[in-house]
């Protein structure tokens, strides 16, 4: 039998050539217009209006019409439309006479929610539109907070059922239970559901369901949602920032992981092979294939928590020998170690205390040349003396040492530097390069053919270029040196603009033809590291810096890598506490940027430090912002 759906027919009356009858009634009355639902002429407008006056006591006779004329998309949703508003309010601009019933506050989903529940449990598996339609209602359903609808979205969330779009439905119903916060049903069934197999077809149901858990914000997820973090790797992105959200309480079960202390995650490493007799072999085909992975991302979980806590737990592992987090299945080769993930979680939660143990891992002859880079641009961001500055020194001015090396290292100095003297080793190399410069451009003068002058050019071009790029650690060395503990100093640099920064920091133009104006580019470079250093400091002086505060909430918004990272990092150590203002902001440049998929890890950042906010005392967890849900195969 042939279902003829309400859609199909208003197209027929929209394209016919019969004239809408006018109203006899009073327009503004919802009555008028439920009357005339019955008439096929006069429904497509009947809708229309019905929807426009926003009257709730139409949701009762459009649910009815919606039952009588197979369960129209368009009905549907003006249902959702009316129940779903916060109060009604009289004086539409389009209908300033309106004569609405006194409905009181809204939303109004109760009588809405009969219906809703019947497109969730009663639709053709086969009808893209009836299942589109029962995702939208379980979403619906979610907002309702029915009691009747939680069986409702039980049962939805867990049925497995073959449907032309894949999980949709299942994926509404798994958000819509998270909207119950720490119902104990709804729990439990959305950890089954994490639970599922993952499968091609099922790992964005596993994804929301990670979502969903973050939404209910109870403690009872964090032993599935930790398992789910290990042996769920698609997902990684949603269960960290799950585990996030709910916060405080997870942070011991995390030390405890990290320690080797959790019976059912040792267990769980036991039985993927995490780390076992890893003194016979490590990586594919032994049975110590990730030894170092449970600490790797226990650490970056107690990094994104601005975990304190853990800092001495931390600190110590570092004289323990690294270990892998994981091996390539395919080639064999070793993935970052656990020190890795140790260092960078140090350095997000502003474990300052910690700079001397991180200078003394830095320095010591027996830590590895791979991880040495990342250990000496943490204790730059954590160091708040200058007592490694001779070493950074030696490490950058020793022309043997690896070049990822020598760049961490002169990074470093310039973030430290205090005083004028500090910077003529970075000034030192300026002056080599502008004098090799100088040099290739006189021997491009007196060059006799055309090859010779172009490569002696090319020299001098080269040369300019490398002291630019000093030039930049120069700006930072030298934002330090003109500011030092000077908070509104530090503010003022976040508000120039690049020809102002240049201006400040009386940064020179290194060009061939220094008649020119300086490069625009190359003066945004420059302010990037005077920001850069603005915000390090910023985020070393603490809540002493709480005048800076709106300036940071500002810069939060940049698509530079540094400023972001570098705002994130003040934001957490200066903003008070709730903060609900952060949270706000930081939502609203998570929304904007979300589409911008070149900016996705800046937004992930953004989006941990906006859960660390939450967990904090911020706004209430059900407003927690869920990781995208991974896209559909």
């Amino acid at each position: 039998m042939v279902k003829t759906h309400l859609r199909a027919t208003l197209a027929l009356l929209a394209m016919s050539s019969v004239a809408v009858s006018a109203c006899s009634k009073d327009p503004y009355d919802p009555q008028t217009w439920i009357d005339k639902l019955d008439e096929a002429s006069e429904v497509e407008e009947a809708l229309t209006t019905l929807e426009r006056l926003k009257c709730p006591e139409a949701i009762k006779p459009l649910g009815k019409f919606w039952e009588k004329h197979n369960k129209s998309s368009r009905v549907l949703r003006v249902i959702i439309s009316l129940a779903d508003q916060p109060e009604m309010k009289t004086g539409h601009e389009k209908f300033p006479n309106q004569d609405c019933k006194d409905a009181g506050e809204g939303p109004y989903w109760e009588d809405a929610i009969p219906f809703l529940i019947t497109a969730v449990e009663d639709f053709d598996v086969t009808d893209d539109q009836e299942i589109q339609d029962a995702a939208i209602a379980a979403e619906a359903l979610g907002k309702a907070k029915s009691k009747d609808a939680i069986q409702v979205l039980i049962s939805a969330a867990t049925k497995q059922e073959k449907l032309r779009q894949g999980q949709m439905v299942r994926i509404a119903a798994v958000r819509a239970l998270g909207g119950f916060g720490d119902n104990p049903r709804a729990v439990e069934t959305i950890i089954k559901v994490l639970q599922t197999e993952p499968k091609r077809d099922t790992i964005r149901l596993n994804a929301s369901a990670a979502n969903a858990l973050a939404e209910t914000g109870s403690a009872s997820a964090i032993l599935p949602l930790l398992k789910a973090l290990y042996e769920i790797s698609p997902i990684y992105q949603q269960v960290r920032t799950a585990i996030t959200t709910i916060g405080a309480p997870a942070i011991p079960e995390l030390i405890k992981v990290f320690e080797g202390k959790h019976p059912e995650m040792n267990k769980l490493a036991e039985k993927n092979k995490f780390s076992k007799d890893c003194d016979k072999g490590e990586g594919p085909g032994t049975t110590c294939i990730a030894p170092g992975n449970l600490r790797f991302k226990a650490a970056t979980l107690l990094g994104d928590m601005r975990a304190l806590a853990a800092r001495k737990t931390l600190t110590a592992a570092l004289s323990k020998k690294p270990a892998v987090s994981f091996f390539d299945p395919k080639t064999g080769a070793p993935g970052p170690s656990d020190h890795n993930a140790i260092i960078d979680a140090l350095r997000k939660m502003g474990a300052y205390s910690s700079a001397d143990a991180l200078s003394a891992y830095m320095q010591a002859e027996a830590t590895d040349d791979m991880i040495r880079p990342l250990a000496i641009d943490a204790y730059s961001m954590l160091a708040k003396d200058t007592k490694a500055l001779g070493f950074l020194q030696k490490t950058f001015q020793n022309t043997e040492n690896e070049m990822p090396m020598r760049q961490a290292a002169t990074l470093a100095y310039a973030r430290l530097v205090k005083t004028d003297k500090q910077i003529a080793p970075i000034q030192a190399i300026i002056d080599l390069q502008l004098k090799s410069a100088k040099e290739a451009q006189d021997k491009a003068a007196k060059a006799k053919t055309e090859e010779d002058k172009k490569e002696f050019n090319g020299q001098a071009n080269d040369y300019f270029g490398f002291a630019r790029e000093y030039e930049q650690h120069r700006t930072r060395a030298r934002a330090g040196v003109v500011c030092q503990a000077d908070v509104a100093c530090y503010q003022e640099l976040l508000t120039l603009d690049a020809k102002g920064i240049v201006e400040k920091l009386k940064i020179p133009n290194h060009r061939a033809d220094t008649s020119k104006p300086m490069k625009k580019q190359d003066m945004q470079t420059y302010r990037i590291a005077a920001l850069e250093r603005a915000l390090l400091e910023i985020a070393k002086m603490g809540k002493a810096a709480e005048p800076a505060f709106k300036d940071l909430l500002k810069h939060a918004e940049s698509t530079d890598r540094i400023v972001r990272q570098g705002v994130l990092l003040a934001l957490v150590q200066v903003a008070p506490t709730p903060c609900d203002e952060c949270v706000t902001r930081l939502d609203a440049i998570i929304e904007a940027q979300s589409q911008q998929t070149t900016l996705d890890n800046l937004t992930s950042d953004t989006r941990i430090v906006r859960n660390f906010f939450i967990s904090a005392g911020g706004k209430a967890k059900s407003a927690a912002k869920a990781a995208p849900t991974p896209p559909a195969e």
